[in-house]
């Protein structure tokens, strides 16, 4: 039954692809992209149970990460509990993991390419 899981894979994507222009200065303060992130996996909870899940999204390009503020913000209709809120470091590189829970007597099942959470990117931060 693992195999089956795994058939399904969501397919990757780089948040480099997102940016193919540059943003005007003037306009930086007023923009803010919000990109889903997606199970990469089909996953199943069991109640009160916490896992670790890849999402399909990988952090790539210095460059462009360096200058973005990027947070994770809660997508409004999630069955379990997401647990990793907050900012990401701009050193950070590689794929986006999330700890989500059951707090839920029942068991959930969720499906490859179920949106979990949203990375919003600003092209400013505090330094």
């Amino acid at each position: 039954m693992l195999n089956k899981l795994h058939e399904n894979d969501e397919d990757d994507y780089y948040i480099s692809s997102f940016f193919p222009v540059e943003v005007p200065y003037h306009l930086q303060p007023l923009v803010e992209h919000r990109i889903k992130l997606k199970l990469k996996q089909t996953v199943i909870f069991h109640a009160g149970e916490s896992q670790y899940v890849e999402t399909s999204c990988i952090l790539d390009e210095r460059k462009t990460r360096s200058k973005l503020c990027l947070t994770l913000k809660p997508y409004e209709h999630l069955p379990v509990t997401f647990e990793s809120g907050g900012s990401i470091s701009s050193k950070f590189k590689g794929r986006i993991k999330v700890n989500l829970s059951n707090y839920s007597c029942n068991t959930l099942k969720m499906v490859t390419g179920s949106i979990v959470r949203y990375i919003v990117l600003q092209p400013h931060s505090l330094k």
